[in-house]
């Protein structure tokens, strides 16, 4: 651990206060997850694949089918991933991810 170390200990939508050398940024935390944790339908491109429209960390995709997460998906890009099974028409898909930032 050296003097540049900054460890940050957060309750989810608690307020955060960082002063580093005199300057200080008070900000929520639920203000920097509407930037970079992102909800939505995914776009079908077939019975299994899914496209979303963003590119997310793979490691931080939550799949939901019908309401109920989802164990066994398969990511195939940092744009899709696919079912192990097809999913029929009347299934409600939906997605939670981080947005991939370069």
């Amino acid at each position: 651990m050296s003097a540049n170390d900054i460890f940050v200990t957060l309750e989810e939508a608690q307020p955060i206060d960082v002063t580093i050398e005199g300057y200080s940024y008070v900000d929520r935390i639920d203000v920097l997850l509407k930037e970079y944790l992102i909800d939505e339908v995914p776009v079908k491109v077939n019975n299994r694949r899914f496209r979303t429209s963003i590119p997310y960390w793979p490691t931080r995709l939550k799949v939901f089918l019908n309401g109920i997460k989802e164990k066994y998906i398969t990511p195939i890009s940092d744009t899709e991933f696919e079912f192990t099974e097809d999913v029929v028409t009347s299934d409600i898909i939906e997605v939670e991810y981080i947005k991939k930032v370069e």
